[in-house]
């Protein structure tokens, strides 16, 4: 669903009002429109013209989306939270000096609504990839943080850090491409369960925030990178590759079954280059934790 603040019909015929103050609309042309202005649906079975003076907000569906479906979402956000999404679709252009749909806004209200529905209602949130979403989208991810600390300040409910992933995934939802957001977000996927298997094999803490995470994180979106490239490291040599075996099994057991999963996400082979320096990164997490 796009908003068009662009010149277009000057009135509609009302279809259907879901409130006061949401309704659906056609243009003279039969196009399908989601409307919002304080009152548009009052008396819209008397009175179904309305000049496009008379609306707020003005949204075209795109491919794939149902108009009536988004206009019951609509109609059941609450003003005050369609205002703060507002804000933050505001805050999000600005920092990434980029266009963002306005139907961002929409989905940015729903998350308010639901969030402190959790809140209130006492229920713990757990999103997955919290720790990894910051090395998968870090661009996303700083901008999430302002993003809450501005929902906190508007809605006055401390909703809990481990929104930010959420808001996150939001931000880089309305930024990437659909042919972009699935090979980022696999990272985070990669990233999470790498970790684990370090974790499991060697039963240690690993802090999300440490620099051997960071680097590990750093090696991982480089390499997913080369294998859709088809761009391999090929400058270890065979002694390199044993030597590193034969010094650290354990380590290199791992690396391999992190090659595994490496391999599951992308549909991509691992090869033996790539082996070493997953050893070395598992030797460093193992060491440094």
């Amino acid at each position: 669903m796009s908003e068009s603040n662009r010149p277009g019909p000057a009135e509609f015929t009302i279809v259907r009002a879901y409130n006061n103050n949401v309704a659906e609309a056609k243009d003279d042309a039969g196009r399908d429109y989601v409307l919002m202005g304080k009152g548009i649906g009052f008396n819209a079975s008397r009175k179904p013209r309305i000049a496009a003076a008379d609306v707020d907000r003005t949204f075209k569906p795109t491919d794939g989306e149902g108009t009536e479906r988004f206009a019951a979402l609509l109609a059941e956000l609450p003003s005050e939270h369609l205002e703060t999404a507002d804000l933050v679709t505001q805050l999000v252009r600005d920092r990434l000096d980029a266009d963002v749909s306005d139907s961002f806004v929409i989905g940015i209200a729903d998350h308010i609504t639901t969030a402190i529905d959790r809140v209130r209602s006492g229920y713990e949130l757990d999103i997955p990839l919290v720790a990894e979403m910051a090395y998968a989208f870090p661009t996303e991810t700083g901008i999430a943080r302002e993003v809450l600390q501005l929902i906190r300040g508007r809605t006055h409910v401390e909703l809990p850090d481990e929104e930010t992933a959420a808001l996150a995934l939001h931000i880089a939802n309305a930024r990437f491409s659909t042919t972009e957001m699935p090979t980022t977000f696999k990272l985070a996927k990669v990233l999470h369960e790498s970790l684990q298997i370090v974790r499991d094999t060697f039963d240690v803490d690993l802090d999300p925030s440490s620099v051997s995470v960071a680097r590990f994180a750093t090696h991982l979106r480089f390499l997913i990178t080369r294998l859709q490239a088809a761009s391999q490291h090929e400058d270890a040599s065979e002694f390199l590759w044993n030597a590193a075996k034969t010094a650290h099994p354990n380590e290199h057991s791992c690396a391999v079954q992190v090659g595994k999963a490496i391999s599951q996400a992308t549909g991509l082979s691992i090869r033996r280059e790539e082996e070493l320096y997953l050893t070395l990164h598992v030797l460093r997490l193992t060491t440094n934790g």
